[in-house]
């Protein structure tokens, strides 16, 4: 068994692990890469050596909050986009599901999920929160024409890549942003190029990490 299962076994005997997110366990087993734990996880949970419940305290919390709902939506995931330079090739590749309570995510049809790589949009403002390395941004394909400000993936030399978009008034030019706490340099797409600029759609929801995972569930597909 791989040493990262094991840890989380142990972490899993002495507390309910569902009521922490993929973020805070890593820390609990010193593995900083949340895309690692929610992998070793899924492969626990295959081998019924490992099953989620909510624990009744947890249960009781969500009630309070009218958090609990029986609906759900599975949003696929197709793949990742840099936030940062436009590296990761945009090819769909099917990656599994993203099964999450209709109270976080609330649309169901058309839309898919990314996984954002780099730090430049760690300071972003979508729905009052940011996009960190190793979240899930929620992308609506159908909005493929953005509003000044709108955050979105695009295909830049057919690589993915999330930032926000800006329009220059006085040249009618493409600015494409980053808003981190580190210094990255923007984007700049002239008029006479869109025809080669593609967006994929406008992101409307970030599923960050640091969700509890009692609340969203990751399959991969099946092989």
């Amino acid at each position: 068994m791989h040493i990262i299962q094991k840890k989380i076994l142990e972490v899993s005997k002495q507390r309910d692990i569902t009521s922490l997110s993929l973020r805070a366990l890593g820390k609990l087993i010193d593995e900083e890469h949340p895309q690692k734990v929610k992998h070793h996880l899924t492969q626990l949970e295959k081998k019924n050596l490992l099953q989620f419940s909510i624990s009744d305290n947890l249960l009781q919390d969500l009630k309070k909050s009218a958090f609990i709902n029986r609906d759900f939506v599975k949003i696929p995931i197709i793949g990742s986009a840099n936030c940062g330079k436009a590296t990761l090739l945009a090819e769909e590749e099917f990656e599994g599901f993203l099964t999450v309570s209709s109270n976080i995510v609330k649309r169901k049809d058309k839309i898919f999920a990314l996984k954002a790589s780099g730090d430049s949009m760690n300071q972003a403002n979508i729905d009052g929160k940011p996009i960190k390395d190793g979240d899930y941004v929620i992308v609506d394909s159908t909005q493929k024409s953005p509003s000044d400000g709108d955050y979105v993936v695009s295909i830049i030399d057919g690589s993915a890549n999330i930032k926000k978009f800006s329009i220059n008034k006085k040249n009618g030019n493409i600015i494409l942003l980053s808003e981190s706490t580190e210094t990255h340099s923007p984007i700049f797409i002239h008029k006479d190029d869109f025809t080669d600029y593609l967006v994929s759609g406008t992101v409307i929801g970030v599923l960050s990490t640091e969700i509890p995972l009692s609340l969203i569930h990751i399959s991969e597909p099946t092989r």
